[in-house]
This record gives C-alpha cells, structure tokens and sequence, in this order.
C-alpha cells in the first residue's frame, strides 16, 4: 500500500512538471506491482491518479484513490479502479448552483492548461449556460495577473473562478483583483479548495476571506458519518 503526497506538497506543482509526475506515477505503479503489492490506495492529484490509474488498469492491480474527482479516472470502465471521493461534475454542479442562487450569471475563469482544469471548465459551461448563466474563459498562459482585471472589467464579469495553481498564479490573482476598484463587487471564487492551504492566510492576509470554495468534509458530521469516522479509526488503531 502507498500513498502520494500531501496537498501542501501537491501546492507547488506547475503546468510544466505535469508530464514528469505522470510518468513517475506510472512507475511508481510499476515498481511496487514489481515489488508484489497486492493492491494500491492513495491521495492523489487527479491528474497523477489518472496516470496511475491507467497502469494499474493494465496489470490488473487493484487500486483505491481516495481524493481524485476527475469523471473518467479511466479510459473505459474497469473493475480495478475504485474511488471514494465523488466526481469532480457533482461537486462543481453544486457550486454551479451555489453560483446562480447567489445571483451570479457573468462568471469569469481563470485557466491554465490541465486536464483537471479543463474538465472542470467545461462543467461550469455546460451547466450554468443551460440556466441562463455566461462563462468567460481566461487563459492564463497569455495573461498576467495584474492584466486579469482588465478581462474582468471588460467583459462586466460578476464573479472569477480560479481554476489555477497554488501559490501563482493563484495569490497573485486574488491580490489584483482586490485591488482594483472596478472589481470591488465582484465575488472570487476556488471551487477547487485553494483557500484549504495553511499557506493562503499567510500569503493574502485579510484577502484571503470571502472566497467560497469546495470542501471534502462539512463542518460538522452527521450521526452515520460520525459512526463511520469512529469506526475507521478504531480499525486504523488496531
């Protein structure tokens, strides 16, 4: 059994590291099903536990991923993937529709090239222009932070995602926009969790508040999932 990184560590990974930490996954699966794993669990990115995802689907390897979203994990339906977390289009229909109920309908989304990005990109559009909602997709290979807020301001945006690394261009986004006077209503939104780092306190200060994002734990547990966590870490003690 193993398992990947923690989400701090994951915080630093660039665009350009992509390619190298899939095929490190792919290894890693090679090299442990080598080594006579029986089955394979972790906290994985979803764009690394698709990488791996893919070779444990090829030699048969059973492998449970605990965190990734990404709809299509595989290519095709197998029955040696399983994951806990629910899919990236649920969750972010939901903050779709956090979105629309809080009056929001020009929405603005920062982007940078991924896979995870992308799909999460396209629910947003598929989903909200089926309910009288706009998408403006801003591509950050072609923009500055600072240069964001005039896009915003140009295209009357209510309200920006950002669909981006953690720390940059993430904070720096977040630092330009509150800045600017044109944008002082607009809402900023992470619907993939950036505001859960310890670090975006510590980087943003007091722009760090009001940014709603997706979360995998609600504040307080139900009386099943309190039953659940007592339960499992019981098991995990013993």
């Amino acid at each position: 059994m193993t398992s990947a990184g923690s989400p701090e560590d994951r915080s630093s990974w660039s665009s350009g590291t992509w390619p190298l930490i899939r095929k490190g996954a792919s290894a890693a699966v090679d090299e442990l099903a080598r080594l006579g794993a029986a089955a394979l669990a972790g906290e994985y990115h979803s764009v690394v536990a698709r990488a791996a995802a893919a070779r444990a689907d090829a030699l048969g390897l059973p492998f449970l991923c605990s965190s990734a979203v990404l709809d299509n994990l595989t290519e095709q339906p197998t029955e040696w993937v399983a994951r806990l977390a629910p899919a990236q289009s649920h969750s972010w229909q939901i903050y779709a529709d956090f979105l629309l109920g809080a009056g929001y309908r020009r929405i603005a989304v920062a982007t940078e090239p991924s896979v995870y990005w992308a799909s999460g990109a396209r629910i947003l559009r598929d989903y909200l222009s089926r309910r009288g909602g706009t998408v403006i997709e801003i591509d950050m290979r072609a923009l500055a932070p600072a240069a964001v807020c005039d896009e915003l301001a140009g295209n009357r945006a209510t309200a920006v995602l950002l669909l981006v690394g953690h720390p940059e261009p993430a904070v720096s986004i977040v630092m330009s926009v509150r800045r600017d006077q044109r944008l002082a209503g607009i809402m900023i939104g992470a619907p993939a969790g950036q505001p859960e780092f310890p670090t975006w306190p510590a980087l943003l200060g007091d722009d760090s508040a009001a940014i709603p994002f997706l979360r995998y734990l609600p504040e307080r547990l139900s009386p099943l999932g309190i039953r659940a966590e007592t339960a499992l870490r019981e098991r995990l003690v013993h």
